[in-house]
């Protein structure tokens, strides 16, 4: 029998198989695998979302035409794509690091509050075109460049921060508290913004609603319309700058298509955008319609959300991605907790309690349309799936899908299905990839092996014999509907029949191969789904 020991160092499970000696160690990487061997323990959620090495890790979204290259589904691999930290040192991945400013001083952010909203640059709404690269933004200022080298000129004198004091800042930031890293305050980064700030002549700054790796989001008060609003505050730098009009032009598509069809899409509307130069850089800031709580917020309310709530809320989500993936042509790529969001009553604008289901999905900055991809490396860590990893590509609609069916765990349980774990630094050569691998292999049972062979990555993470990983020692599932529905009935308190209808459900949703994953369209019609309103 094994015996288990705890190291506190990983948040997982050692277990050292006493009739296997010579095998050593073998972690048990997944939160669900430990509750079939009675030796589960709550986790203290991990705060993997505020960490920008997994929360928004993507490379940023290109136009193959404005690069000069047609899209082909002929995809090369990209050299390098994912270094290892000897990588990281040996071709100095670290250099930004040690090139951030200090945080700005209290002098400096007096400065900001009288002036932060600086010129707010608007587009000629008369002249304005269906797509971001057309937008033509009238400046009275300097170009970027000079003005990112006055910026810096500006700062001469100033602390440059070492490595040492990068380590310092996260090591003293609490990622529990509702605050963006302090760091990221400098030219290129956060806009600085206060309460009582007045945006366009109109949006006045209420309060501030959450923060993301790529801006911050405020609760404003429309004087003109009377109402509040949501406005999201991009950071400067041309990838967020990028990602920003893209989401402009994906959200605008998908609206003028809803109307179009005459249809109810639950998505969240923006309401218009326009640009604040202050002196971190422009910022594209983007109005939206105010939403209530995110799917995190309950989940950490209240832990694992009542079954029926949950299906109608997956039934929303899979009606809205039916509609982008199968009309737009869209891949959202980041679904997850924090992108769904309950509505509100557009009487009151009081949050609903969710009971109904009716929530909205957010955050297209990292979504591209299906027939226009550049990008490599989707989804967040736990979200992420399997062709992702071994890089099948090009992707299809229903790499969303399997997002769903890790999202659908997560609010039945109040637990992530994948928690992939980081190697101890010279004892471990695996990397969280071949860990997430693992935890899918001990959760479903093997990869097929032709799907190993078409993924550019598998090698990095399986031998020549493709159903063995290459640092980890994993023991396939049997009978992955069996294993899904004890956790859930022993675990979680499901009665039998209800543990089996949800286990099937699930492995629908995280079916390995994408041509064998179902369609948003098709999973509404899974038995799971129906008479739930």
């Amino acid at each position: 029998m094994a015996s288990i020991s705890h190291d506190e160092s990983q948040s997982g499970l050692l277990y050292e198989d006493q009739l296997h000696g010579d095998k050593g160690l073998r972690m048990c990487f997944s939160r669900v695998v430990p509750l079939l061997c009675g030796c589960f323990r709550i986790q203290k959620r991990e705060n993997y979302r505020n960490d920008p090495t997994e929360y928004e890790h993507f490379e940023t979204v290109t136009n193959p035409v404005q690069q000069g290259q047609p899209y082909t589904e002929n995809f090369v691999e990209i050299p390098n794509h994912r270094l290892t930290p000897a990588e990281d040192e040996a071709f100095g991945a670290d250099e930004d690091a040690s090139r951030r400013l200090s945080p700005p001083t209290q002098e400096e952010k007096n400065i900001d509050k009288t002036s932060n909203n600086g010129s707010i640059i608007r587009q000629d709404k008369e002249n304005e075109e269906n797509t971001p690269s057309s937008v033509d933004i009238e400046m009275n200022q300097s170009t970027p460049d000079e003005i990112q080298k006055k910026q810096l000129e500006e700062q001469v004198g100033r602390r440059i921060m070492v490595e040492d004091d990068v380590d310092m800042l996260n090591n003293n930031y609490d990622n529990d508290d509702n605050e963006e890293p302090p760091e990221d305050y400098v030219y290129g980064g956060y806009h600085t913004v206060n309460i009582g700030d007045v945006y366009d002549n109109r949006y006045t700054v209420i309060k501030k609603l959450g923060w993301g790796v790529y801006s911050t989001v405020w609760l404003c008060h429309d004087s003109k319309s009377n109402q509040k609003a949501a406005l999201k505050i991009q950071k400067s730098a041309p990838e967020y700058t990028n990602a920003a009009m893209n989401e402009v032009k994906i959200l605008k598509h998908i609206q003028h298509q809803a109307q179009v069809d005459n249809i109810h899409v639950d998505v969240v509307s923006i309401l218009e955008h326009f640009y604040v130069t202050g002196m971190h850089g422009n910022h594209v800031c983007m109005v939206f319609e105010p939403l209530g709580k995110t799917l995190l917020d309950l989940i950490q309310d209240q832990g694992a959300l009542p079954i029926l709530q949950v299906k109608r809320i997956i039934f929303c989500l899979l009606q809205s991605l039916k509609f982008i993936h199968d009309r737009i042509g869209i891949l959202h790529t980041d679904i997850k907790p924090e992108n769904i969001l309950l509505g509100m009553s557009p009487r009151n604008q009081n949050c609903t309690t969710g009971g109904n289901g009716f929530v909205k999905l957010v955050d297209f900055g990292t979504a591209f349309y299906l027939k226009e991809q550049s990008v490599h490396d989707i989804q967040t860590r736990e979200y992420r799936c399997p062709e992702a990893i071994i890089g099948i590509y090009p992707f299809l609609a229903v790499a969303d899908v399997w997002s769903v069916g890790c999202l659908a765990f997560e609010l039945l349980s109040g637990e992530t299905l994948f928690d992939p774990q980081s190697p101890r630094p010279g004892i471990e050569a695996f990397t969280k990839d071949e860990s997430h691998l693992a935890q899918a292999i001990e959760l479903f049972g093997n990869i097929p092996s032709d799907l190993i062979r078409r993924g550019m990555h598998s090698r990095k993470w399986f031998h020549q014999d493709v159903n063995k990983l290459r640092h980890i020692e994993v023991r396939p599932s049997q009978n992955p509907i069996q294993s899904i529905s004890l956790v859930l009935e022993s675990n979680f308190g499901f009665e039998h029949a209800s543990a089996l209808d949800t286990a099937h459900f699930l492995l629908a949703l995280l079916e390995y191969d994408p041509y064998k994953r179902p369609s948003a369209a098709t999973a509404l019609t899974l038995p799971w789904l129906q008479h739930i309103f």
